[in-house]
């Protein structure tokens, strides 16, 4: 891995770090882009999950959908998905990657936001 990349994973560690501290766990999904730099590099669970889907041969329904990056994979492999997330920035995340899918595999995935019984996102 270049040393550059290692030095801005290092520097969004800390961030996310910090962020924890101060907010707890949520931090992490209030910040999309945060989230996919640091899970860029996961493929393997991404693997799993088409393995999944095509073994089941039916719709997906993907609850923590967060930035869309299984459920875009999915769509590319002609899976139906349907995401679900609470946090509005990773669905607004989750849109913005969908988008920039051909359209025939954008149009296998749906999504719903949704917000909690106390009114937080």
């Amino acid at each position: 891995m270049p040393r550059d990349r290692k030095q801005a994973d290092a520097r969004a560690l800390a961030r996310l770090t910090a962020r924890v501290l101060r907010e707890g766990a949520q931090a992490l999904y209030r910040d999309p882009a945060l989230f996919d730099q640091l899970y860029r590099r996961r493929k393997r669970d991404v693997a799993f999950y088409q393995q999944l889907a095509a073994r089941a041969r039916g719709p997906v329904l993907e609850l923590g959908v967060g930035s869309g990056r299984v459920a875009a994979a999915l769509a590319r492999a002609g899976i139906e998905v349907v995401g679900v997330d609470s946090m509005p920035s990773m669905l607004r995340a989750a849109r913005e990657r969908i988008a920039r899918l051909p359209e025939t595999a954008a149009a296998r995935v749906t999504g719903r936001g949704r917000r909690s019984r106390r009114g937080r996102p």
